[in-house]
């Protein structure tokens, strides 16, 4: 249904309640209490939360006494989803305890994540031999035992071995015996540097190193001797700086190096910037190439990065060595009927045999941070068999006992942001695998050791099928499996589709099984790509809403108010952003503690916070915008093909791209299967439509996805990249080449376009470009700048209705924005739609033309804006003066003092009157009362207007306000300013004659904390369960700060 403009007008200044964000509510440490509860969810009413999204979060620090799990914990959790009903908040939990990811003490080693490892030995056949292969954990599961010949594997024996530093055994490092260990004593930062002399030349293609559990970053550099001096092979940069389980089960995997054929008698090894005391296992100089990165292209060590490169998993899979003489996969036997109770019994044919005995153990990662009785495996990310018992353990055992009427506020099943690292096989995995890439696994297993099977290139392939069937699977099958279990018990599933720590899928396609997807931002950093993250998952697959875990934070304890929030929240709706979720009510049990429970992170956003009550005022900004950008579709012009490697937790974007743009992420799954052209434009079921795909940078695609792009071409499309020269995968390998060459050709014809010329190329009704700047691609397809402005620091997007278009504008900078802006609208009249108090107002001053209408806009500092196309029309004068749009506001008068000031903090016991002439900051007074204060203080004085104008509109004026003030004008509440611009009308309460002003200030708790931490906890009246402020920490300005005035304009 269109949206028309009394609906809008409507719900703009009412926002629906669908719009009351979420909040995260973290019950920290076991300290819950019944009472607690209901205070919390009653103060969140008030304010206007609608959902709450429960954590039962354990980071260290003192416990409480309601322990996890417990019969007394059960009855709180049951307790705050009745008292959700009651209150009309919905309720909605984590799946598991701790906030990531899926796990508990109820998940068994056979239910959860798990990886391929092994058990080796070499054997002479041409008899029957017998071989104990014997595991060492003990909950090793068999996927297959496998021989495969040994050919031309020979290792460096050096005669001779020397070190830089000093060492406990430096030849234990060419032992063949990875559980002995050489220790250095090296400084921290230093290289170590180790020279290993052979007897006679040796032929080497590979490098295998093999360190401890002990992280670092180095830069691994071979260097052979020739004459008098080493001369580099090659050099190769390794990440095993984290070494925790969440970035992969194998932290100390070798670092693997491979490269042509090098003869030499003496090689150097030099691994750079390592930490004081470092160690190594063993050193292997191979004269067989060994598959470089084989560790982290198995998924068993993953960079230490929050946030990895679109780029961080693409690998060449072109042949690092020139060796041609590798076993083949048919070389490759399948003995697992041979093994019985560790024991292998086989006749073996002649010849020189590899024996693997392979089979998958748990990662050993655990759902975090929650207690220790609420810790354990986590379920199996590739088998959702596993979602219903985990389900059962955990949410299932909560909603036990409650009522269907009870239960009529529990909503969704929380999955938060990826955490807890790879794996790579489960149950059935060789079936999975076969069904999706059309051949057998099994054979290509001994690439896990760092062989080669059939050649580099195909083992690299058959490792890029494998990431991308494990990154499939995990969408499918755990996403998939929770939403199904969670839509069997009557819930959504929302979840953050991206990881910071060991992601092992694709972020576009593992947001689409969930039913909603959010993004997330911290308040303290600069921009980051979560949201448009969610964003393009959301908008390709078709959900119009798209959260954000919200003003995530840490530092600046007690300090953050909702001025200092707006920025970022504003920024994020420029991402696509359209329902907050914000972050973090901490729950409050104790009321005889004050501020209460904190952590190290958070904005401190509570009942007992000192701002809190006056906060709701924030929450209908947050509403309003959200409500305007949820109606009509996204508008993007471009949306960018992500490619088909595998993990991917960012897209790879084309910075020369105008700000005047915007775009999404897309996929191969959509592409395929949702996306087609009508009268040029790639299309949606949706609606949502773009002008131009752009292809990724790289010479991968497989042929079904370049058959599909050839069709859209074809159709009507317009597609800008480079053709692709073979496919990633082994599937169809070798004939799946010539396929993706053949379609390439059909596309880009024989043009060369290695040569950096500028290439436009007609296909069907369609066209590709090549090496043209993506504007320039717009502009020739008649597609100009969606918005165009000169201002760096303007930020936005649009929304497009059937009949009318919204722009949401947010100042980014720090300073005040004032510049005519070209929107993409034609023949529509401009209107400004105000968040902060739900106004709307014509704009007098605009300009038209054939594509678009000039339109002078005013941001201050902090501001933010919605610019409406509703009516159609035409500009009548096409002068643009930014006065016509904001006419000036006079000063009528100064409102003078005396002020009678009443400062309050029902906490502490404070109460206290101060009278005095002028205004000012808080922390600047002489008064220690009123220099620490940390709470609320109401501002009493009257004026009077001699003279009041009909036609004009009079405005209450202040400089500066912190945190929040709510204005009273003759007993009549009128407004609560937050943010800039501190300025309200006020012609509807203005009489002429005696007027009587109250301005009721809160401010933060960050001035009594500090002013309490001089003392010793057990003299402070405050109270805080992590100790995080200083005494020695600058205090806050606070208060009325300027002047205060009263302005008109003319209406």
């Amino acid at each position: 249904m269109k949206p028309d403009r009394a609906f809008l007008e409507e719900s703009f200044q009412n926002p629906p309640e669908s719009t009351r964000p979420a909040i995260y509510w973290y019950w920290m440490n076991e300290h819950v209490s019944k009472e607690g509860i209901t205070k919390d969810l009653e103060a969140m009413a008030r304010v206007g939360i609608g959902e709450v999204f429960i954590g039962n979060i354990y980071e260290g620090g003192t416990p409480g006494k309601l322990k996890t799990l417990s019969p007394e914990w059960k009855e709180c959790m049951q307790h705050a989803i009745k008292e959700g009903t009651r209150l009309g908040i919905d309720i909605s939990l984590f799946n598991s305890p701790g906030w990531s990811q899926s796990g508990g003490p109820w998940v068994k080693p056979e239910q959860s994540m798990r990886y391929l490892t092994y058990v080796a030995a070499t054997v002479k056949g041409g008899k029957l031999i017998q071989e104990v292969l014997q595991p060492s954990d003990t909950t090793f599961q068999d996927v297959a035992v496998l021989a495969y010949p040994k050919i031309n594997d020979i290792c460096l024996k050096p005669q001779s071995v020397y070190s830089n530093c000093k060492s406990t055994s430096l030849n234990s490092l060419f032992d063949v015996d990875l559980k002995s260990q050489c220790r250095f004593d090296n400084r921290r930062l230093d290289s170590l540097v180790i020279d290993i002399v052979a007897e006679d030349s040796f032929a080497a293609r590979s490098l295998l190193v093999y360190p401890t559990g002990k992280g670092f970053n180095t830069t691994c550099k071979l260097l052979k001797k020739s004459g008098n001096e080493f001369k580099m092979v090659k050099q190769l940069f390794f990440d095993r700086s984290n070494t925790s389980l969440q970035l992969g089960p194998t932290p100390d995997g070798p670092l693997a190096m491979a490269f042509p054929r090098e003869v030499a008698k003496e090689f150097r090894v030099v691994l750079t910037n390592l930490p004081e005391n470092f160690e190594l296992r063993e050193i292997s100089l191979s004269s067989a190439v060994k598959l470089e990165k084989f560790t982290e292209k198995w998924l068993n060590k993953l960079p230490n990065v929050t946030t990895p490169q679109w780029n961080t998993h693409v690998w060449d899979s072109n042949a690092q060595s020139n060796q041609v003489d590798f076993v083949t996969e048919k070389d490759v036997i399948d003995i697992s009927s041979f093994l019985d109770n560790n024991v292998l019994t086989w006749n073996a044919p002649e010849g020189e045999w590899n024996i693997l005995r392979i089979g998958m153990v748990p990662t050993r990662t655990t759902n975090v941070p929650a207690a220790p009785v609420a810790t354990g495996l986590e379920i199996d990310k590739m088998n959702k068999n596993v979602c219903q018992s985990h389900f059962d353990a955990y949410v299932g055992d909560i909603m036990d006992g409650l009522s269907k009427d009870e239960l009529r506020s529990l909503k969704k099943l929380i999955v938060d942001s990826y955490e807890v690292g790879p794996q790579n096989w489960t149950d059935n995995f060789r079936d999975i695998f076969r069904a999706s890439m059309g051949y057998d696994p099994l054979p290509w297993l001994p690439v896990l050791t760092g062989d080669v099977i059939g050649s580099e290139e195909e083992s690299n392939r058959f490792l890029w099928d494998m990431r991308r069937t494990i990154a499939n699977q995990i969408a499918e099958q755990y996403v998939g499996g929770l939403k199904e279990v969670a839509h069997k018990h009557g819930l959504d599933l929302w979840l953050e589709n991206y990881g910071h720590w060991g992601y092992p899928s694709e972020f576009l396609y593992y947001g689409s099984f969930s039913d909603y997807v959010g993004g997330e931002f911290w308040a303290n950093s600069g921009p980051s790509p979560e949201c448009k993250l969610a964003s393009s998952s959301c908008h390709i697959y078709g959900k119009n809403k798209v959260y954000a875990e919200s003003y995530t934070a840490g530092g600046k304890y007690f300090e953050r108010t909702p001025r200092d929030l707006k920025q970022k929240g504003d920024w994020s709706y420029t991402q696509g952003i359209n329902q907050v979720v914000m972050h973090v009510y901490i729950h409050q049990p104790y009321e005889d503690k004050t501020p209460g429970i904190n952590a190290w992170f958070g904005i401190e956003y509570n009942r007992k916070n000192t701002w809190f009550e006056q906060s709701k005022s924030w929450i209908d900004y947050q509403r309003r915008c959200s409500f305007m950008l949820q109606q009509g579709l996204p508008v993007n012009d471009v949306c960018i093909f992500i490619g088909e490697d595998a993990p991917s937790m960012d897209g790879w974007k084309d910075k020369s791209m105008s700000s005047g743009y915007s775009f999404d992420f897309i996929n191969s799954d959509v592409i395929l299967n949702r996306l087609t052209v009508n009268d040029g434009k790639l299309c949606l079921p949706e609606g949502v439509e773009y002008s131009v795909m752009l292809l990724p940078p790289l010479s991968t695609m497989r042929p079904e996805v370049l058959r599909k792009i050839e069709e859209l071409i074809s159709e009507g499309a317009v597609i800008v990249g480079n053709p692709p020269v073979k496919s990633p995968s082994l599937s169809g390998y070798p004939e799946c080449d010539e396929v993706v060459k053949s379609i390439a050709h059909k596309i880009w014809g024989a043009l060369d376009v290695s040569n950096q010329k500028p290439i436009v190329r007609k296909v069907g009704k369609g066209k590709v470009y090549c090496n043209v700047p993506v504007n320039d691609v717009l502009r020739e397809e008649g597609v100009v700048e969606d918005l165009k402005s000169d201002v760096e620091t303007l930020h936005w997007t649009h929304r497009k209705l059937e009949h009318g278009d919204i722009y949401f504008l947010t100042n980014q900078g720090q300073e005040k924005i004032q510049t005519t802006i070209e929107f993409r609208v034609k023949n529509k009249l401009p209107e400004l739609w105000n968040a902060l108090d739900g106004s709307n107002r014509k704009l007098a001053s605009f300009q038209s033309n054939e594509t678009s209408t000039k339109v002078p806009v005013v941001l201050d500092v902090n501001e933010s804006c919605f610019i409406v196309f509703l009516d159609d029309g035409k500009s009548q004068n096409g002068i643009l003066a930014f006065d016509m749009n904001y006419p000036q506001k006079n000063v009528v008068q100064k409102i003078q003092g005396p002020w009678n000031i009443h400062f309050v903090n029902k906490d502490l016991k404070q109460d206290f009157k101060v009278c005095t002439d002028s205004l000012f900051d808080w922390s600047k007074s002489e008064d220690d009362r009123i220099k620490y204060f940390s709470g609320t203080a109401t501002y009493e004085t009257s004026f009077i207007l001699s003279d009041k104008q009909s036609k004009e509109k009079y405005f209450l004026s202040i400089d500066t306000l912190i945190a929040i003030g709510h204005v009273r004008l003759n007993n009549k509440d009128i407004s609560t300013l937050w943010t800039e611009p501190y300025c309200v009308d006020i012609s509807s309460f203005l009489r002429e004659g005696s007027n009587s002003l109250e301005i009721i200030v809160s401010n933060s708790w960050a001035n009594q904390l500090i002013y309490q931490s001089a003392y010793s906890i057990n003299e402070r009246d405050t109270w805080i369960s992590v100790d995080n402020i200083k005494s020695t920490q600058k205090l806050l300005p606070s208060g009325i700060i300027g002047d205060i005035c009263l302005l008109k304009a003319s209406d």
